[in-house]
């Protein structure tokens, strides 16, 4: 939660990134930061929508509902969000 908090009040990108990427780390006991993670996702930032989508991928069960997303991103055009959302 309190990584969450600091992803909420972070204005620096790269910074932002690296504690979604933490969360991805964390696993699946992480997975009780995802309104905040899917917040990141729509980030105007692609740094911080990759790390969200690789934060997403690692959650496991709990994440579930993201499947369909991350499967989209396999499609899309940006070759770095087909990677972390293959990585999920």
């Amino acid at each position: 939660p309190e990584i969450a908090k600091a992803i909420e009040k972070e204005a620096n990108p790269a910074v932002k990134a690296e504690l979604l990427a933490a969360l991805g780390k964390i696993g699946p006991a992480a997975a009780i930061t995802m309104p905040t993670v899917l917040k990141a996702a729509q980030d105007q930032e692609p740094l911080v929508r990759y790390s969200a989508f690789f934060a997403l991928g690692k959650f496991g069960e709990a994440a579930k509902s993201v499947v369909p997303t991350l499967l989209k991103n396999l499609a899309d055009d940006d070759q770095m969000l087909q990677l972390v959302s293959a990585w999920g």
